[in-house]
């Protein structure tokens, strides 16, 4: 209710149950291990999409919620970990 009075008494809802691999107070960012697909809406259902960190070459499964990109080992690069760097 009290959400609902600072709105000027225009909203105030809070979400409990996102979906499509959303999260947040009004399901308007991707859960951690999604990254967002900005050519869609984020109530798109394909708007959020899995991390897809190489198993080998990502010093982690979760990656950037923007771009995208895996945290990766040194020596290893792309978007997922999955090439060796150069040198």
């Amino acid at each position: 209710m009290e959400l609902y009075k600072l709105s000027g008494r225009t909203s105030g809802g809070v979400c409990l149950k996102c979906r499509h691999n959303t999260a947040g107070r009004h399901c308007h960012y991707c859960k951690e291990g999604y990254y967002r697909d900005n050519t869609k809406p984020i109530t798109h259902r394909k708007a959020c999409k899995a991390c897809d960190c190489h198993p080998v070459g990502a010093s982690g499964r979760t990656c950037n919620q923007t771009t995208g990109q895996c945290p990766c080992k040194d020596g290893v690069t792309g978007i997922t970990c999955n090439r060796c760097a150069k040198g």
